[in-house]
């Protein structure tokens, strides 16, 4: 989770723990630092935008992914020459023969 930090530039009256927390935080995250509070509107209006895209843009890149996978995965079971049967074909002639009592058994190879 990002992390958005803005501190005031004037250290001249900020407290001796917050000067060292301060201190302890440039080495971890970006702090932006600013003069007067009226400049803050418009960057962290800028910063929560590019936080939300950037969100956005990861979630986008992983769904790209992870379906390119899954495709690939399921070229890799099914033997070439073959399809995918039809689900709905299947359930319709399951579902028929058993309307009319007959015997009805299923039996397919793996995957």
């Amino acid at each position: 989770m990002p992390c958005l930090s803005y501190v005031n530039s004037d250290d001249a009256q900020r407290d001796s723990q917050l000067r060292k927390l301060v201190e302890d935080m440039k080495g971890r995250t970006k702090i932006c630092f600013y003069k007067e509070p009226n400049e803050l509107f418009g960057r962290l209006r800028d910063d929560v935008t590019a936080v939300v895209s950037e969100t956005f843009h990861r979630a986008e890149r992983l769904e790209v992914s992870l379906k390119a996978s899954a495709k690939g995965e399921i070229e890799r079971i099914i033997p070439t020459g073959t399809s995918l049967i039809v689900r709905s074909a299947v359930q319709k002639t399951v579902l028929s023969a058993l309307d009319l009592g007959t015997l009805c058994k299923l039996w397919a190879l793996k995957g």
